[in-house]
């Protein structure tokens, strides 16, 4: 056995053995099948169908004075603020080395023949450019008769950057309509 090669020596060990000669094997490669397009059109159609409806109820003063649908969106807290008015508004500012406060006073009046719900009130200060920069909601949601006013004031508007503040921005409504203003 001197003479003989390693390729010897393992046909040999091959035929004494006789184990059958070994095949490249070629499993089958498994490949995720595709995500399915239909859903997540549907889904994008639904929620910008949602968002239209929700913008068209939000900005359409109509449904709101429907008596069939005002009891409706009573249960979501939905309002008119037809006849609501600010009135009389008043501004102070203080001012120290860090922060600046602002001190907002006055009446909302309810001009409408029948009681109102003063719904939410929104404070927004706004730059040069009329973007908002700071904002805070009230919830009031207190009945006011007709012809009657609800004073209010507003003491917690405090901010740092007061030096960026163009204009402050009262408003009132539920907080879809004031989501979509």
């Amino acid at each position: 056995m001197e003479g003989e090669s390693f390729a010897d020596m393992t046909l040999a060990a091959q035929q004494e053995t006789e184990l059958p000669p070994v095949m490249p094997s070629r499993l089958p490669v498994r490949q995720a099948p595709p995500l399915p397009r239909m859903p997540f059109m549907a889904g994008a159609i639904s929620l910008a169908a949602v968002w239209l409806v929700l913008a068209f109820v939000a900005y359409y003063p109509g449904w709101l004075n429907t008596p069939g649908l005002r009891s409706i969106y009573g249960i979501f807290g939905v309002t008119t603020t037809d006849g609501l008015v600010f009135e009389d508004v008043s501004m102070q500012r203080n001012s120290d080395d860090a922060q600046t406060q602002f001190l907002l006073m006055g009446s909302i009046t309810n001009h409408a023949a029948e009681t109102r719900i003063v719904p939410t009130v929104r404070v927004q200060l706004r730059n040069k450019n009329g973007d908002a920069i700071w904002e805070r909601k009230y919830p009031v949601n207190e009945p006011l008769e007709a012809g009657k006013p609800y004073a209010f004031r507003i003491e917690n508007v405090t901010t740092s950057f007061a030096g960026s503040v163009s204009s402050i921005v009262l408003d009132l409504g539920h907080p879809l309509q004031l989501t979509m203003r």
